[in-house]
Formats: structure tokens, sequence, C-alpha cells
């Protein structure tokens, strides 16, 4: 006559079990989020020099670089760049979302390390940031510190995965003129190498600026 036991697992096996999980799910994760801050970081620097690109030919073509109208601090995002789409199509659109944006807060101001530093208009499409060197921006830099001559020149540039002000639209300043490190606002370059979420901005520069590309 045959005799059916009962099958079951332990407790303590089913809290090997779940221990095994929690070990694999702990190293698993961390390496997911990784590779997709790795990702944003490809896609912004990509878009960025795709913005770089058309920047330049509409350069050959107008002998400058285009400015936000009206030339304010609010404006200053590539979504706002005038000519780049019409009438010439130097892009198909200028709506080339920033991963690491940073959103408005409940007030409508966005914050960096809890400074207020920019109101965007109610449009913005969380866009990557565009300065140019000869706008009111460099003006008042040049008010500021006395030696930054404004230039034929832009950045394009992102605050970068920390989604802290970074300063990097000072950088080329600071290269220029390292004695007024000093007084200028911290500036930070985004280095892979202290990991994937370090502070500093990614940018890319062009025009008559004397700066190298930041990595």
């Amino acid at each position: 006559m045959l005799r059916f036991g009962k099958f079951g697992f332990t407790l303590i096996e089913l809290l090997i079990v779940v221990a095994i999980i929690a070990i694999l799910a702990a190293i698993a994760v961390p390496n997911f989020l990784e590779a997709q801050v790795r990702s944003k970081i490809a896609r912004v620097r990509a878009d960025a020099r795709s913005v770089a690109t058309a920047l330049e030919a509409y350069m050959v073509d107008y002998n400058g670089y285009p400015h936000p109208s009206p030339d304010s601090v609010e404006l200053y995002f590539v979504q706002y760049i005038p000519g780049l789409t019409t009438p010439a199509s130097y892009m198909t659109t200028t709506i080339l979302p920033d991963p690491f944006a940073i959103y408005q807060t409940e007030s409508g101001i966005p914050v960096w390390g809890g400074t207020a530093v920019i109101v965007p208009r109610a449009d913005w499409k969380q866009t990557l940031y565009y300065f140019t060197y000869d706008g009111t921006w460099a003006a008042g830099c040049s008010v500021n510190w006395g030696q930054f001559y404004p230039r034929k020149a832009f950045s394009v540039f992102t605050h970068g995965p920390s989604k802290y002000w970074s300063g990097i639209e000072h950088y080329p300043i600071v290269v220029e003129h390292p004695d007024l490190i000093s007084s200028i606002p911290g500036v930070e370059v985004y280095d892979a190498s202290n990991g994937t979420k370090s502070m500093g901005g990614i940018a890319r520069f062009g025009g008559n600026l004397r700066v190298q590309q930041t990595p």
C-alpha cells in the first residue's frame, strides 16, 4: 500500500532563497542604474554635438551665432534658439530634452542645491542650456569681472547627473583668466572617473573660446 507524505519547504529554506534573491538584486539594481546614467550621458553629448554642428553651419551663413530673443536669462535654452529650424533647416527640431533637467518646484522656481537660479517660461520643455558669449550674459560677466571680453562663441550644456548647479558656463572664463577663480562661482566639470553620479556639468563649446572641450 502506497503512502504519500507531505512535501513543503521549511522556514530556513525559504529564508535562504529570499536572502539569495536579495543579494542578486543588490548586485543587479545598481548596475542597471549605472547603465541608465551612462546612457543619458551619451545621449546628452550626442545631442550637444548635433546642436553645435547646426550652430557652426548657422555661423558660416550669418557670421554670428543666434541669440535668444529677447536676450534674457529665462530663455537660455536650446528650445528657444531662433533660426535653426526656419527658414533654413539646420536641425529638424530644437526640442532635445535634457535628461538631467532641473524641474520646477511648486512655486515654479527650479532649485540647484537649494538656490533658485532661473525661472523658465511656462512652455519650457526641459531642453539643454544654450549660452552665447557675445550677448547679455557675457556682457554681465565683463562688468562683474572686468576681464572677460565677449566673444563669438557658445556653449550647450547640462548640469549633469548630480542635477546641481555646476557653473559650467563660466568654464571658458576660468580657463582664460585663472586669476579670477576665487571670485567666480565654483566651476565643476563632470568626471565619470569619480562615479557616474559625480558633481559637475557636461558642456559642448564652440567659436573662438580659448578652451578645449570638456570630457
